[in-house]
């Protein structure tokens, strides 16, 4: 078995004659995500989740072929090499996604939009949405609770992140900075 030292791997290299590849150097389950043959005779094994040469944990992505849009969107296949996804013919995308060994927190991320030209109104179901309105949505959680973006697009300002409350409050810093702004000018 051959590993370089020098640099993290997810893989190890036997030359194998009718014997069973053992396992990876690690008390932890992993999962053989590729079988190939190199030039020189040897088969390359690629495990998931094995453990780099330093002892840390490698993070391990897939990369999906899509194709489709909407109600024709499928995944077409996971690989383990992007530029075999990208190769795949049947394919229209790739997605890269990382392997995780257990259950993914996620939590509901805030996301709010204030126009300043179309003044401050309540919705109306089916004719006209609130402004400042706020959606959720439930997504994997970037362990950053303190997480919070906004940016301005001429007159929308869009604030997102994970805590509800510090959204909304640099939404209010946000809107008394461009209204005092726009008292100076008049």
């Amino acid at each position: 078995m051959t590993t370089p030292d020098d640099q993290p791997s997810v893989e190890w290299v036997w030359h194998i004659s009718g014997k069973q590849a053992p396992q990876p150097p690690d008390t932890q389950p992993v999962w053989i995500c590729g079988i190939e043959r190199t030039e020189t005779g040897s088969v390359r094994i690629r495990y998931l989740n094995a453990p780099a040469a330093d002892g840390t944990e490698v993070a391990v992505k897939v990369y999906l072929a899509t194709s489709g849009e909407y109600s024709d969107y499928r995944v077409r296949h996971a690989f383990t090499r992007e530029e075999d996804a990208e190769a795949y013919k049947l394919g229209d995308d790739v997605l890269e996604l990382e392997v995780h060994d257990g259950p993914v927190e996620v939590r509901y991320w805030y996301d709010l939009d204030w126009r300043a030209d179309w003044g401050d109104r309540k919705a109306i179901s089916g004719v006209q949405v609130a402004n400042p309105h706020m959606d959720s949505e439930l997504r994997d959680f970037d362990r950053d609770e303190r997480n919070v973006q906004h940016t301005w697009s001429g007159r929308h300002l869009n604030v997102q992140g994970w805590d509800k409350q510090a959204v909304l409050k640099v939404y209010s810093e946000q809107r008394a900075k461009y209204l005092a702004a726009q008292a100076d000018v008049t």
